[in-house]
């Protein structure tokens, strides 16, 4: 049967005897082992026990909403010691928020960070995007997406250097038609980074151009403007810095959660606390 788009962002729709039910559109990353990653996807026990806005990619009724899908992907990165962290995960939030980032872009587009690829899979699924040049400073970032088709694309390019060393000399070249950021650590991190990066472009005469940026306040309101109700009951909950609308992390959030602390008095964040101080 022929698929169509799906209630969420990021997913579609397969009709079969039961009725539809939802795919990613993007290719989850297979398990196994990538030089300093692993990946493996989260036990149904594991997934029993999130809770709503764990690490920003899950939700505690994923399970009842989206029964068709694959166990959430988790990719752990080997630190120090040989100890796993998480990396990244492909949750629905997480992915909702990717495909929000993507929408919109035409032409030839600079991506900084090739993470999981969601973002990368979603511009090259556009018509009217016509290039995807990623900027990876990680050698073995790559390795996860060996073998896949859409890294293969001719229309996509990886670029093996440090973005924050090279956005300068690839914005002055002037060869792209929109930018998408994505190489921070977590959210609400580097917001002068970011508040530079649309300096420099108004320096080179480039601030027309499209821009999405992780974790910035507009990223997440063009995820909520979809009329996708699943979409619109995984942010219902989520609560913005007042200065610079960065997710907050509440309290019982896990350590390694996606969010800065609150300030004290609970207005904004600790980082825009600190630099009103």
């Amino acid at each position: 049967m022929t698929a169509t788009p799906g209630r969420h962002l990021g997913a579609e729709r397969v009709g079969d005897d039961r009725g539809a039910r939802p795919r990613w559109l993007h290719r989850a990353i297979p398990p196994g082992d990538y030089g300093a990653f692993v990946v493996d996807r989260m036990s149904d026990e594991q997934m029993a026990r999130l809770t709503h806005g764990e690490y920003l990619g899950a939700m505690v009724d994923y399970r009842r909403q989206f029964p068709d899908l694959p166990n959430i992907t988790r990719v752990l990165e080997r630190v120090p010691g040989g100890a796993l962290r998480l990396w990244m995960t492909d949750g629905p939030q997480e992915v909702a928020m990717m495909a929000g980032l993507a929408r919109g872009h035409t032409g030839r587009v600079l991506v900084t960070g090739l993470g999981m690829g969601i973002v990368q899979q979603r511009l090259l699924a556009r018509s009217e995007v016509t290039g995807v040049t990623t900027v990876e400073a990680h050698p073995d970032v790559p390795l996860l997406h060996q073998g896949a088709a859409w890294f293969a694309d001719p229309r996509h390019e990886v670029l093996a250097a440090d973005a924050d060393e090279v956005l300068p000399e690839l914005v002055a070249a002037g060869g792209y038609d929109g930018y998408l950021l994505d190489h921070w650590d977590s959210v609400g991190d580097h917001l002068e980074d970011k508040v530079a990066f649309l300096r420099l472009l108004d320096d080179h005469g480039q601030r027309h151009r499209r821009v999405s940026m992780w974790g910035f306040w507009w990223e997440v309101e063009r995820t909520s403007e979809s009329d996708d109700p699943d979409t619109a009951t995984l942010l219902a909950e989520i609560r913005r810095c007042e200065g610079c609308g960065v997710i907050l992390a509440r309290a019982g959030d896990p350590p390694d959660a996606f969010s800065v602390p609150a300030a004290v008095d609970g207005s904004g964040c600790v980082p825009c606390a600190g630099r009103a101080a």
